[in-house]
């Protein structure tokens, strides 16, 4: 009777296998769309069919729902249930599908090499093709993963499979963009979106869109990158698992921008999640990626042990190529920690085979100049030539990071062979492309971090430039990289609805923090509640695009035409030596001034005794540590050049320098100093072209600072028709109207200054902190800045010279002029100096004659004049 059934078939048990079938394949269908929906729709078909059919396509689907909603284990064992069920029921499409389905399952936990096995039992289907290139390219093994894809591609195209089409076009694209093939990896990449899109995968559309970010990312566009991981992180419905690769994609990026301590936070968000998911392979990653931000970081012990600890796991899990990359960053560690030695050398040149035999080409080339200097250290030059010359092949193709190393590379090849000009011209050549990549990145926080990667060929071009002995040509050099993103057009935040509610949003929390603080409160959830408002703000601002504009490149004989009868002092520093270029009547003199620690030491002595007499009363031993102080700095910096003596200066310092005192160093006594970036940002100021603004003055009183009120009421008598903004009208946005487009604006108010957070720096106004966000929002910042405020000319330090902080943001944005204190100076003498200096103003001198007349005539120091005066 059963066998007569089941031959002649009841119509009814046809019509519920057919049923069956379908929500099996439907629960495969949601997989990608709704995880936790498609792994419902399985379980329930499971427990209404023994259809071996049936259950074999629900089991696979259940283990594909389990492995993105977060259960690796439970996946494996139901997608190991369906290829026992397909096999013992000869089911030969369904086994293949199930053992692909569980090799990437088993890859995702880092058992790459069994999930290599189970395609070897499949059949040799495009799909089976496919899955071996990703396991091997989540292996280190580039070209078999590349082959891999070539040979599955027309397959799949024939069988008409566009999810697995798309799946890997998304693979290859992210592969091509990790390796520098950014063309390739757009293409890849652009395809998947259509072919997702026309297939209604929205869940691939969603993470080729992260993985466009990525070579955004790697192209240098990190405005772009960061606009798509935000439009990835919040697609509905999008998995755990989606979360947590865009998150670790976002903190890749925020490292290939040298924000160090961004990435290494948005690395330890990350990690509760992978560890969540048990995301093994990722977890990996993402300790890699720790390993590599505090090595940027300068925390070479912790950057060696991460290092470590992510060599070990990733060759548990076999995945030899990204350990190669983890052992790289340990030898890099040991050096720049100064291991030096014939153990180093063996281990830089076992790491050179070891990156290149596995496919890291950019890595290869840093190894290769690592062995290069620790050979050159021996004595043993030839050999350092030998290992340059593959590395030096690179320059001219592959991502921006590559190429610059590439051209550092050939840079200290040709000095080794004797070619000093040419390698002067090779280390420019570097530089440039450095300065594109920041030009690229977007907002100027970006821009001064994305040109760190300069850095190494920008100090070898100086050291080559300094040995020629021809101060032009230093001068020249240390223009070509210092304070390159102040000369790129500024990217202007998106002047939106969403940003000013957010930065609103982000003055109520400060306010309130600062209040608490000052209460004697516990500050803690409010500190949270700040960093996540400052988050937000930091991700929108970071979405800015950038206005790509031609790179301003030095032009000697302009910068002589600007000065005319000034005379301009560059200083450099090169392999721990200050030196200082003069030009004079356009004649350029070179000076080696000397260790360069014992200028910091000085500076550090008159900033902490500037500190105390700003604070306390001014004793004898307080004022005699200062004066000490400065006739160190007066020894080294002023009067080693006696040709700039009587003149008006402009004086360009290395970015340590910035906070000099120049007023109070004896040669200079009574000059006109004014203190720029750079040369060039300098030179670039057209005396005569004072663009279109209203002729009128704001004069600006916060709230704390004590006798403000009274200072802008006195120089308002000065400035008849001035707005004048005092008491609860100093508001944040008010203030910002009346600064954009005015020709002379004066700000009296306490500042915060946040070196790990310049751009959040902020003056206090009466409804709460003006952010340099906020200045960044002017599309006419004021011509002419005064803060009278103590401190406020304070910046944070970049490599490359790079500046950041208030003043850096207004001289970038178009401010002429910055007026400010770069040491404490007491409220009441501030006061003191500030009628004077407006009135010299008044009477037509140029900022840097009017502030240097004014400290004379009050014996108030400690200000400068910043930009072009």
């Amino acid at each position: 009777m059963d066998r007569r059934r089941r031959a002649s078939g009841n119509p009814l048990g046809r019509h519920l296998t057919v049923n069956h079938l379908a929500a099996a394949h439907e629960a495969l269908r949601l997989v990608l769309v709704d995880p936790a929906g498609a792994l419902r729709m399985a379980e329930r078909t499971l427990a209404t069919t023994d259809d071996p059919a049936v259950r074999a396509v629900a089991l696979r689907a259940a283990g594909q729902a389990l492995a993105e909603t977060a259960d690796l284990p439970a996946a494996t064992a139901r997608l190991r249930a369906a290829v026992e069920l397909a096999a013992r029921h000869h089911r030969n499409a369904d086994e293949t599908a199930a053992r692909v389905s569980l090799s990437g399952v088993l890859g995702s936990s880092g058992r790459i090499d069994a999930g290599l096995r189970e395609l070897d039992r499949a059949a040799r289907t495009p799909q089976v093709v496919a899955q071996r290139g990703f396991l091997l390219a989540r292996a280190g093994r580039t070209p078999e993963a590349l082959a891999c894809f070539r040979a599955a591609l027309p397959g799949l195209r024939r069988d008409g499979d566009r999810r697995f089409e798309a799946i890997l076009l998304l693979n290859r694209g992210a592969l091509h963009a990790e390796r520098g093939d950014l063309p390739a990896a757009e293409r890849d990449l652009n395809r998947c979106v259509l072919v997702a899109t026309a297939a209604g995968l929205g869940q691939l559309v969603a993470d080729a869109r992260n993985n466009l970010g990525c070579a955004a990312a790697a192209a240098g566009d990190l405005a772009g990158a960061f606009a798509a991981f935000d439009t990835a992180e919040l697609t509905p419905g999008v998995s755990a698992a989606q979360l947590a690769a865009t998150r670790l994609d976002r903190a890749r990026a925020l490292l290939s921008a040298r924000l160090a301590a961004d990435a290494m936070a948005e690395a330890h968000r990350v990690l509760p999640l992978l560890d969540l998911l048990r995301r093994d392979l990722d977890r990996a990653d993402a300790e890699l990626l720790l390993a590599e931000a505090a090595l940027l970081a300068g925390d070479h012990r912790q950057a060696r042990a991460a290092a470590v600890t992510a060599a070990e796991r990733l060759r548990a899990q076999r995945r030899h190529g990204w350990a190669a990359l983890a052992c790289h960053l340990e030898v890099r560690a040991r050096f720049e920690a100064g291991e030096r030695g014939p153990e180093l050398t063996a281990a830089a040149r076992h790491d050179v085979r070891r990156l290149e035999r596995t496919g890291w080409p950019g890595a290869a080339i840093t190894s290769r100049i690592l062995l290069a200097r620790t050979l050159i250290e021996r004595g043993r030059t030839r050999e350092a030539v030998d290992a340059l010359v593959p590395a030096a092949q690179a320059r001219r193709t592959g991502a921006a990071q590559s190429r610059i190393a590439a051209w550092h590379a050939e840079a200290l090849r040709r000095r080794l062979s004797g070619d000093r000009a040419g390698a002067i011209r090779a280390a420019r050549s570097g530089i440039r492309v450095a300065q594109d990549h920041a030009a690229a990145a977007g907002v100027d926080e970006l821009r001064a971090h994305a040109a760190d990667h300069g850095t190494g060929v920008a100090e070898l071009g100086l050291e080559l430039s300094l040995a020629t002995g021809r101060p032009a040509a230093v001068l020249r050099w240390s223009e070509e990289h210092r304070a390159a993103a102040l000369l790129s057009p500024p990217a202007r935040p998106p002047g939106d609805a969403e940003l000013a509610g957010d930065l609103a949003a982000l003055r109520i929390v400060s306010a309130q923090l600062a209040e608490q603080i000052a209460a004697g409160g516990d500050p803690g959830s409010l500190r949270r509640e700040r960093d996540r408002a400052e988050r937000a703000v930091r991700d929108r601002v970071r979405r800015t695009a950038s206005r790509v504009g031609p790179v301003n490149r030095f032009d000697p004989t302009l910068l002589a035409t600007r000065l005319a009868h000034r005379a301009l002092v560059s200083y450099v520093v090169s392999t721990g030596r200050l030196h200082a270029v003069s030009l004079v009547e356009r004649r350029y003199r070179l000076h080696d001034l000397g260790p360069f620690d014992r200028v910091v030491a000085a500076l550090e002595t008159a900033r902490f005794a500037a500190l105390r007499i700003g604070c306390l009363p001014a004793s004898g031993a307080r004022r005699a540590a200062l004066q000490h102080a400065v006739a160190m700095l007066d020894a080294t910096l002023c009067r080693p050049l006696p040709e700039v003596a009587g003149r008006d200066l402009v004086v360009v310092p290395t970015a340590d320098l910035f906070r000099t005192p120049w007023s109070l160093l004896p040669s200079w006594l009574g000059a006109s100093v004014v203190v720029s970036p750079s040369a060039r940002l300098w030179a670039r100021v057209d005396p005569g072209r004072q663009g279109r603004r209203e002729r009128r003055a704001v004069l600006v009183s916060g709230p704390g600072l004590v006798g403000a009120s009274d200072e802008v009421a006195a120089l308002a008598q000065l400035h008849p028709g001035a707005a004048v903004l005092a008491g609860a009208a100093a508001g944040v946005e008010p203030v910002l109207h009346a600064l954009d487009g005015a020709a002379l604006a004066h700000l009296a108010c306490h500042g915060d200054f946040r070196e790990a957070g310049p751009l959040f720096s902020a003056l206090r106004l009466a409804d709460g902190p003006l952010f340099v966000h906020d200045l960044l929002r002017l599309h006419r910042p004021p011509r002419t800045l005064i803060l009278s405020a103590c401190d406020s000319a304070r910046c944070a330090v970049r490599p490359g010279d790079e500046i950041l902080g208030p003043a850096a943001a207004l001289l970038a944005g178009g401010t002429r002029t910055v007026i400010a204190a770069v040491n404490p100076v007491a409220d009441t003498a501030a006061a003191a100096l500030m009628p004077v200096l407006h009135r010299h103003l008044l009477a037509g001198r140029p900022p840097g004659q009017a502030l240097a007349t004014a400290a004379a005539e009050t014996g108030v120091h400690g200000f400068v004049c910043l930009g072009y005066g």
